[in-house]
């Protein structure tokens, strides 16, 4: 008898592992031992039932083929909760004056209890679906989008008590109309708009936006401040200035203030302020027909800047030409005193050059009165000088204290 328990019960064992490794069978629940206790004490017959049946959680894939088998979509009348969250990967560059361009990350979670597995493994770590073909999924769209690019491919979890995870990536490009008159210190809002297109999806609020970490990333517009709406997130922009005041402002700007140095040059020094000022004119143009910017209709806060600088610099080149010309013509020879002697007398005589030579303060030399291109020219470099000055300060008052007040 003891026997024949013992080869019923190895053949239980073998059939069990044979299904197992098919992976359509499994033998969590137990409940049944054909051991009795007066047998119990034969060495030969006694088998631990947890050594006997404990066996491999199941992989990824079985877990998946098993849930499937088994998975209906859910009715029409269904009602499931979706939690909606987004983050901001980065700010692009904008394609147009009129579209703002951002990458984002859209994570949708919901639960379907048709696909828990906690039966099969009970786990924290969960598992991925390659596609969301053979499940429901909530059809979520963005209304106001002008371009819309998925990245890469979608992120679909699994957890063991049934939740789901939907991530996906986007390229997005929605309209932002704004004003560049103080560009490039300008501000803008940017909206994005959703909406579901399923009866069955409920969700009413966005649960969550980051977009502070898109201001990690160097990009043309940093986040100042954003607001969830019912089925919207509003996000308040500013553009990054700190390229453009290195490669155009600050070159620009010293430029401008060393077009004042040949003003300070003497008058007579025509080659020299001629050659100087034509170099600062000639570099100042340069940068600004050669920097980009958006073209409008009206003259924005980089055009003032552009015009001045230019203007500016041509006019101190011109001073420099029109008073080194003034002067150039005006030269006036110091007049030598020469002692005029007569023939009636002997050069050695003591006497006659007494009476004939000029006395000693007659040949000092004289104060010349101050020329009129010399008083021109100080005249022109207190105007010049107050001139950028006033310019600089009005600059910065308007355009950029505004731009440092967004915070």
């Amino acid at each position: 008898m003891r026997v024949v328990i013992g080869l019923m019960l190895v053949l239980y064992l073998v059939e069990t592992k044979r299904l197992r490794n098919n992976g359509k069978a499994r033998s969590l629940e137990v409940s049944t031992t054909f051991a009795t206790p007066t047998e119990s004490t034969d060495t030969n017959s006694s088998f631990d039932g947890e050594d006997i049946f404990t066996e491999a959680p199941w992989t990824d894939k079985q877990i998946v083929e098993e849930i499937l088998k088994r998975y209906r979509f859910p009715d029409a009348s269904s009602n499931i909760s979706v939690s909606v969250s987004m983050a901001i990967d980065t700010f692009l560059e904008d394609k147009s004056p009129h579209l703002c361009s951002m990458q984002v990350t859209i994570k949708q979670k919901w639960m379907e209890h048709r696909l828990a597995y906690r039966n099969f493994r009970d786990s924290i770590h969960p598992i991925k679906f390659r596609s969301l073909n053979y499940i429901w999924s909530p059809s979520l769209n963005i209304d106001n989008a002008v371009v819309m690019t998925p990245l890469g491919k979608d992120d679909i979890r699994i957890y063991s008590n049934g939740m789901l995870e939907f991530e996906q990536r986007y390229l997005l490009s929605v309209d932002s109309r704004s004003n560049h008159f103080n560009y490039p210190f300008d501000a803008r809002n940017c909206s994005i708009k959703f909406s579901n297109d399923d009866p069955r999806a409920s969700w009413s609020y966005l649960s969550n936006a980051d977009v502070g970490q898109a201001n990690q990333v160097p990009s043309q517009w940093i986040a100042i401040s954003w607001t969830r709406g019912w089925h919207s997130l509003t996000i308040l922009l500013k553009r990054n200035v700190q390229s453009i005041f290195i490669c155009y402002y600050l070159p620009t700007a010293l430029l401008t203030i060393s077009a004042l140095f040949p003003l300070f040059f003497s008058a007579f020094a025509k080659f020299n302020r001629i050659l100087y000022g034509v170099v600062v004119f000639g570099a100042t143009l340069t940068l600004v027909l050669h920097f980009r910017h958006p073209i409008t209709p009206y003259v924005k806060g980089i055009d003032i800047w552009a015009i001045f600088v230019t203007f500016y610099t041509f006019i101190c080149l011109t001073e420099s030409i029109f008073i080194t010309n003034c002067a150039s013509r005006r030269l006036i020879k110091p007049r030598t005193m020469k002692a005029k002697r007569t023939k009636y007398f002997d050069e050695t005589d003591e006497r006659a050059k007494w009476i004939n030579e000029a006395p000693y303060y007659a040949q000092l030399p004289e104060p010349s009165p101050l020329s009129f291109v010399t008083l021109l020219d100080c005249i022109f470099r207190i105007i010049m000088v107050l001139t950028i000055l006033a310019f600089f300060a009005f600059y910065v008052f308007c355009f950029c204290v505004p731009y440092w007040d967004l915070k």
